[in-house]
């Protein structure tokens, strides 16, 4: 196959398991990137479409309602009113930026796992491929390859957050794993993956993140090990 039928192939059936699509994908970086930038795009005009309904939109209402009613009352009255009020914004407030770390925490999670359900070709590969294979994926990423991680079928590249991505897969027990390696921090502390398929993990690596994402069952933890030791962001060494 060559680049002109890859790239037919690619806007024709992105999510193609076609053998000769994959492996003209691991031997040109170009279309492998073009691969990336496709799955991009399908995520971002996804996200685009999926906008939240404010959170308490009806609270918020009743509440300036409820202000203007009593706005006539007594000045006495009024500020006792005004005083509970802000005490109520103030746990609103407290209550609010927890939610919303959580939210986007969740968010995060469902990012991956969508990056996950982009690239089926990933995941089909079985083959296992050499160390100097992954390092030359790996590569424009600023990422190097240290030592032993397992068994990887895949290596590559994605877009995550608009950032240029390590993208790996490795066999797992039951079902592959799937790796994302990014150079900056999006997480300050570990965070869970839970959807009715998937499970995972998000951590901080140094100024970087690892995500982890597998169906549930999987031994994440020892494949954080392995990742941990061989994996390095090259800036953080080699500057």
């Amino acid at each position: 196959m060559n680049c002109m039928d890859f790239r037919r192939m690619l806007l024709s059936d992105p999510h193609t398991k076609d053998a000769e699509f994959a492996a003209h994908r691991r031997h040109c970086s170009e279309c492998a990137d073009a691969v990336a930038r496709s799955a991009h795009l399908e995520h971002r005009l996804r996200t685009a479409v999926n906008i939240d309904v404010p959170e308490n939109l009806a609270s918020r209402i009743l509440l300036k309602h409820s202000f203007e009613a009593r706005s006539r009352r007594p000045w006495w009255r009024t500020r006792r009113v005004f005083a509970l009020a802000a005490s109520v914004l103030l746990a609103a407030v407290i209550a609010g930026l927890g939610y919303q770390s959580h939210h986007e925490q969740q968010r995060l999670g469902e990012e991956f796992v969508a990056l996950v359900n982009d690239a089926p070709y990933a995941l089909a590969s079985t083959q296992r491929i050499s160390g100097t294979e992954i390092s030359a994926a790996l590569a424009p990423t600023g990422l190097d390859l240290q030592g032993e991680i397992g068994v990887v079928t895949f290596a590559g590249r994605c877009l995550v957050r608009d950032k240029l991505s390590g993208h790996i897969v490795l066999k797992g027990e039951t079902a592959p794993v799937t790796v994302f390696l990014i150079k900056d921090q999006l997480v300050s502390s570990r965070t869970a993956i839970r959807t009715a398929h998937y499970s995972g993990i998000v951590l901080p690596q140094g100024s970087g993140t690892i995500a982890i994402v597998s169906t549930p069952g999987e031994a994440l933890e020892r494949v954080e090990a392995r990742v941990r030791a061989a994996l390095r962001f090259k800036r953080l060494t080699d500057a």
